[in-house]
């Protein structure tokens, strides 16, 4: 996607195929730049995770008890 669609900081939405022509970054700026997304995606859903992990315990817990939970007790569970 970043090669595709250029989400580089430097040289911003430039798709690869335009700066390997120009010449303005190299295979390493990008994989950097993969590394950087994945990282802070990564931190975004273990935050999401341990803000609601009480919820997260109760819906496993329900899961063990019962194996099958439909909608309407999943959104009981989370609220």
């Amino acid at each position: 996607m970043i090669k595709d669609f250029g989400m580089f900081e430097t040289s911003g939405l430039l798709s690869y195929s335009v700066i390997q022509e120009n010449s303005y970054i190299d295979m390493k700026q990008i994989v950097d730049t993969a590394n950087d997304i994945v990282k802070k995606l990564y931190n975004e859903v273990l935050d999401m995770i341990n803000e609601n992990i009480e919820k997260l315990h109760r819906l496993a817990a329900e899961l063990l008890e019962k194996e099958t939970i439909y909608e309407e007790e999943i959104d009981s569970i989370l609220q």
